[in-house]
């Protein structure tokens, strides 16, 4: 869940929040609202576990590199999932929608857990 706070982090800072947009201004790699991010994201996903658990629910559970590298595939396991009779074929290249990850994430990444070991 890190890098997930990591790309919101910079997302938030950049105003950048697809690949269609325009990087703002440049991010600032700052712990505390990463590790802010980090914690947000692990209490609303403990949340999700707990609402469905409670109400007997399986989820669908979908990644987003899967969407990126097989996207047909996957978008057809959630239609077969939820029980629909179609079948679809999609052409990420026409969405023209691209991962925003860079190596900035990864050398932010890499950052933040040796200063969360530090913290910890």
């Amino acid at each position: 869940m890190v890098a997930q706070a990591i790309s919101f982090s910079i997302a938030y800072q950049t105003n950048q929040w697809t690949s269609h947009g325009t990087e703002e201004k440049s991010p600032v790699y700052d712990f505390d609202e990463i590790n802010n991010a980090r914690k947000y994201i692990e209490n609303d996903d403990s949340l999700w576990q707990q609402l469905l658990a409670v109400n007997a629910i399986t989820p669908c559970v979908v990644y987003y590199e899967d969407i990126l590298d097989k996207p047909s595939k996957e978008i057809q396991r959630v239609i077969d999932f939820v029980g629909v009779e179609a079948s679809i074929s999609i052409d990420l290249e026409s969405a023209s929608l691209k991962k925003q990850a860079t190596p900035l994430n990864l050398e932010w990444e890499e950052r933040f857990n040796r200063e969360h070991s530090k913290h910890a």
